[in-house]
């Protein structure tokens, strides 16, 4: 399975109106554990999906699923171009602070659909995204 491929399934999980810590965490091929508020961070899977180092399953301050980040390992050797062939067109967030990453967005989900998944890539600082743009991070959020 590919990055893509896990993505792919975490946004699946994560726009399903049953969303749960426990679905998510089928998905992250990982054991959900629950932490008590007002902890955000529900779950933290590490080596359970190829190329990624660390996954955290997030949730707001209400106590509903936020997001799900993915730190990938330098060997996941994960591109822009290669999230644009799964996910369509990106663009860049508007960069707030010269010395972290740049946050590269992708909205797959149909405009329509009640709930959307949103995928957010992180590349270097200094990186113009473009296709061969290597990716380090990827953050999959859940939109209401």
């Amino acid at each position: 399975m590919t990055i893509e491929d896990h993505v792919q399934r975490i946004c699946d999980a994560i726009t399903a109106d049953t969303a749960t810590p426990e679905s998510l965490a089928g998905a992250l091929d990982a054991t959900a554990v629950v932490a008590e508020p007002p902890q955000p961070t529900l779950l933290v899977a590490k080596g359970g999906l190829a190329g990624v180092t660390e996954a955290r399953l997030i949730r707001r301050p209400d106590g509903e699923l936020s997001h799900v980040e993915l730190d990938l390992a330098p060997s996941a050797a994960l591109t822009l171009g290669a999230l644009r062939a799964r996910f369509g067109a990106f663009r860049a967030a508007p960069q707030l602070h010269v010395n972290r990453p740049i946050q590269v967005l992708f909205y797959p989900s149909p405009p329509q659909q009640r709930i959307r998944c949103a995928v957010i890539a992180s590349v270097a600082p200094t990186a113009t995204p473009a296709d061969d743009t290597p990716v380090s991070a990827v953050s999959v959020r859940r939109d209401q």
